[in-house]
């Protein structure tokens, strides 16, 4: 089991593992506990969430945002014009 499948499986949250003087030094912040995020970041990100077209948490909010700032530039085209 990886160490990562152990925390979730224990319920221990990655900030209650890293309390004490450990969790407060910077390096261990910088060396340890960012990659780790932004591993399991980057996992959520490609999760499949569409099993019909593929697509990926990140495709799909990608998409929101395409379409959120396409709403925005058409409101203030209305307000411009």
């Amino acid at each position: 089991m990886a160490k990562s499948d152990q925390i979730a499986s224990s319920g221990n949250s990655v900030v209650e593992q890293t309390k004490g003087a450990k969790a407060t030094n910077p390096a261990m912040l910088q060396k340890e506990l960012i990659p780790k995020l932004q591993t399991t970041i980057d996992r959520m990100l490609n999760s499949v969430i569409n099993t019909e077209t593929g697509n990926t948490v990140k495709d799909e909010a990608l998409d929101i945002l395409k379409e959120s700032i396409g709403h925005l530039k058409e409101q203030l085209r209305r307000k411009i014009s």
